[in-house]
């Protein structure tokens, strides 16, 4: 019984001298000191604590203080009662919940299917956007990837993208389909000889960041963060600044 009044918020010693008042009944602070022994002034501090917790209630006859617990079941009903209560007020507190200032969002798409649907949700956002590595979505996704761009166009998006020196180049072994598709006509762009930073490729738009893998089986992760977006940005930015026109 000590361990369930314990979990109700009573010390150890708290719930000793709770269930010993229990079954003496009134008593005083001489007799409750000792029948727990525990020495007078502790027994008068935690029955203090006990009246503060609506555990324990007290008289005073004939000037001598008396104490005694109060009963299991009305402990129950109060306990019942503040749930309730409790629970009529929750709908109040949302007020006092601060909200997440760095709520953080992932998705993982997989395969070509994958791909499209995140370039899908890019477009839905209907935010201008920055990125690197296009490239390979004409190589791998071209038809889903031309839907996205005449949408792009419809909704009057305008694209950063920064892509490598080469890049008219290899687009020359492209079908005229593909080609025409190759930049956004709202875009601007510039050219980098990093090699290295084409491996992957991340899009940035609005509070979101989609990160292309372009090995198979082909993966994109959405990463919904104001932060990390930003983080991303930034990275862009400073990319944008050396790259070549």
């Amino acid at each position: 019984m000590e361990k369930l009044l314990e979990s109700l918020g009573l010390s150890n010693k708290e719930a000793k001298v709770y269930l010993t008042l229990l079954k003496m009944g009134q008593s005083s602070i001489s007799e409750i000191a000792k029948n727990t022994k525990i020495d007078r002034r502790s027994c008068y501090d935690i029955i203090n604590r006990l009246i503060g917790k609506n555990f324990v209630s007290s008289i005073e006859i004939n000037g001598v203080n008396y104490f005694e617990s109060i009963q299991p079941k009305i402990l129950v009903e109060e306990f019942k009662k503040q749930v309730s209560e409790l629970e009529s007020a929750l709908p109040h507190f949302s007020q006092f919940i601060a909200p997440s200032k760095n709520k953080v969002n992932l998705k993982l798409l997989k395969g070509k299917k994958g791909l499209a649907l995140a370039l899908q949700d890019i477009v839905e956002t209907k935010k201008d956007y920055v990125g690197i590595g296009a490239i390979k979505f004409l190589e791998i996704i071209p038809i889903e990837t031309a839907h996205i761009v005449k949408q792009s166009e419809r909704f009057g998006l305008k694209e950063r993208g920064i892509l490598p020196m080469d890049y008219h180049k290899k687009i020359k072994g492209f079908s005229k389909e593909v080609k025409k598709i190759a930049v956004v006509p709202t875009g601007r762009y510039k050219y980098l000889e990093e090699e290295s930073i084409f491996t992957s490729s991340f899009i940035q738009y609005g509070d979101k960041v989609a990160l292309f893998i372009f090995e198979e089986p082909y993966y994109a992760i959405i990463i919904e963060s104001k932060s990390i977006s930003q983080n991303y940005y930034n990275y862009f930015e400073f990319l944008w600044k050396h790259a070549k026109k």
